[in-house]
């Protein structure tokens, strides 16, 4: 499904774009060991502020092995560390209407070559996009574009099942079964994963706690001025 952007949006879209560019400009300039995470997470949403915008998400300043996510914590102390490799990621809205982009910051020379290889994939992937692609043939675009430079691409996996699910299901409540009957038993166990990271839940079964017996009916209705409309009509299937 393909959706018609207005000039309107787009002129939205682009100005939240100048605003991430000139944030991630700053964030390059900042990044150095010793600093502290939260001061960087604090200036650059700060500076989204001052440009008229408005943060898309928390700031994330991923260090390391941490691949991305990580943001400050009330009292985080945390402090850039020597001969890092610091991934910046932020995001402005204008509107609702978000830009989204990362850097990576090396502080050891000796990482630059992961780095490029990251930047490459991602100067594949914007050169194959077009109408009508398929995401999964961008994907193993940016696989192949890193493979080809002696690194591994992490695991999307949890990722890619979120997206899957969110698509399908629209965030309405749906069931493990389901899941499993759609993606398979592979699926399963990343929602199970996904469940003790607490990105999915579960709705509670509701017991009553003394072991007494519950019945249960319910419909739905829009409240007019002379009453209520049913929706469902679930009373027709009482007998007597």
């Amino acid at each position: 499904m393909s959706v018609e952007l207005g000039g309107d949006i787009i002129d939205k879209l682009l100005r939240a774009g100048e605003v991430v560019f000139d944030v991630l400009s700053r964030a390059v300039d900042i990044v150095e060991e010793g600093v502290e995470v939260a001061a960087i997470c604090k200036e650059l949403e700060e500076a989204i502020a001052k440009k008229g915008a408005r943060p898309a998400f928390p700031v994330n300043v991923s260090i390391n092995d941490v691949a991305a996510h990580y943001t400050a914590a009330p009292g985080d102390k945390m402090v850039i560390p020597p001969r890092s490799v610091v991934k910046i990621d932020v995001g402005a809205h204008v509107d609702g209407y978000i830009a989204d982009s990362a850097v990576t910051v090396v502080l050891d020379r000796t990482f630059e070559p992961l780095a490029r290889a990251a930047y490459e994939a991602l100067r594949a992937a914007m050169k194959s996009l077009r109408h009508g692609i398929r995401l999964g043939a961008v994907g193993a675009i940016i696989e192949r574009e890193i493979k080809l430079r002696g690194f591994k691409p992490i695991s999307r996996e949890l990722d890619n099942l979120l997206s899957n699910i969110w698509s399908e299901f629209r965030g309405l409540p749906f069931a493990s079964r389901w899941v499993a009957e759609r993606w398979g038993d592979r699926a399963l166990d990343l929602l199970r994963t996904l469940e003790r990271k607490r990105r999915v839940y579960h709705y509670r079964v509701l017991v009553e706690r003394g072991g007494g017996y519950v019945a249960q009916f319910e419909d739905t209705v829009i409240v007019q001025e002379n009453g209520a409309l049913p929706l469902v009509g679930v009373s027709k299937l009482v007998k007597g």
